[in-house]
């Protein structure tokens, strides 16, 4: 199962944002069944970042467990300590299709 996930970051934060994927939260997600396949910058918003990623097992689950991850919540708090870095997210499940060369 795919999941795309598009961020809008607070006004000016969206580099704090990627370098806080980029640093340290994707390694977080590997530990927790999910991989990441690739990030985009919105070439027409500059706060929004848009990522893909692919889930071995329940998505759901796997997102319960990385939030209750001790480190993400410390990560998380630490980035965040002079405010939150993002202002809404949005999320969709992706099944590929038969003729995806994505599966």
């Amino acid at each position: 199962m795919f999941e795309l996930r598009t961020y809008t970051a607070t006004d000016g934060n969206r580099e704090t944002l990627v370098n806080r994927f980029r640093d340290e939260t994707i390694a977080l997600f590997t530990e927790h069944n999910i991989t990441t396949v690739g990030f985009w910058v919105d070439a027409t918003d500059e706060n929004k970042l848009h990522y893909l990623v692919k889930h071995e097992g329940d998505p759901r689950q796997n997102w319960s467990n990385f939030v209750a991850d001790e480190r993400w919540t410390e990560l998380k708090a630490r980035t965040e300590a002079d405010g939150p870095l993002t202002a809404d997210m949005s999320s969709i499940f992706l099944e590929p299709t038969e003729f995806s060369g994505l599966k």
